[in-house]
């Protein structure tokens, strides 16, 4: 028990391997604990440590296959600047609980897309490959190649994408949408209205100091949904200083229309309610 105690005081926390030589660290565990013996950085790491490891792995893999519930693995694939790659798989049950099942060190260079399958279909029989519902997994690269072997083997196997792959293509396909699409042209114009034209960027400025709103208005890119959000969020805190722009100084604006009609990259129409289109951009 003091050895697992003592393995994982110094694996989850940074405490140099150092720790075990230290002079004074030996001193004071034989004044605390005379009886009990420190054990070497060798025995350590060569012994005590694959023990406990291969111990928390069978008590995880004997709560999986006893679990009534269908699993769902995972995987990684980590490299480091010295080549080295770590493979990890996990284990999810129905309530959401994650395990790291397994884990397998590479020190020289990542192997091929079917070692790492040949590895998840061992840990998959492991478990029982009955008990193993789904593989999440990107369908693209190297996880691709995986992931297509696996399921080659297990049929049964329903392959999911990334819940952020999954969120990210959501966005792209909500910004074709033409509802999406129309609230996208009419923010260009607005942006391009308030970031090309002198007068209004000075307006809107003044307008940001009195009502102590720090940060303007973000340009964006309408095919990046993470661009696009950021930029609503922008019109959304300077709304009320547009408010006021276009409703409090019209004249001013118009009569520098007039004057230099191609000011402005996406102008307004005349006779726009500017103040209407700002607000309705706002609601949606």
């Amino acid at each position: 028990m003091f050895e697992t105690l003592l393995i994982e005081s110094i694996i989850t926390s940074p405490v140099p391997s150092s720790f075990l030589s230290n002079p004074f660290t030996l001193r004071f565990f034989q004044y605390a604990a005379p009886s009990f013996a420190l054990p070497s950085k060798g025995l350590l790491f060569k012994t005590l440590l694959p023990n406990e490891i291969e111990s928390v792995r069978s008590k995880v893999s004997t709560s999986l296959r006893q679990n009534p519930d269908s699993l769902t693995l995972s995987f990684d694939i980590l490299t480091t600047v010295f080549d080295q790659t770590f493979f990890l798989i996990y284990a999810t049950t129905s309530l959401g609980t994650t395990y790291c099942y397994a884990g397998h060190e590479f020190p020289d260079q990542p192997p091929s897309a079917e070692v790492f399958a040949s590895l998840l279909s061992t840990s998959i029989d492991s478990i029982g490959d009955k008990k193993v519902a789904a593989l999440i997994c990107p369908a693209k690269g190297l996880y691709g190649e995986i992931r297509a072997l696996v399921a080659s083997r297990y049929p049964h196997l329903l392959a999911l994408d990334p819940l952020d792959h999954f969120f990210e293509k959501l966005a792209v396909d909500l910004c074709r949408h033409q509802l999406v699409d129309n609230v996208i042209r009419t923010m260009l114009m607005i942006f391009g209205y308030f970031h090309r034209s002198s007068l209004a960027e000075r307006l809107l400025t003044l307008h940001m100091n009195n009502l102590h709103i720090t940060d303007g208005l973000r340009p964006f890119l309408p095919n990046e949904p993470i661009s696009l959000y950021e930029a609503a969020v922008s019109m959304q805190r300077c709304m009320p200083a547009l408010v006021e722009v276009v409703s409090s100084d019209q004249s001013k604006l118009d009569k520098s229309s007039m004057h230099s009609p191609h000011s402005v990259l996406f102008p307004l129409p005349r006779h726009t309610n500017t103040t209407h289109l700002l607000q309705s951009t706002g609601n949606r």
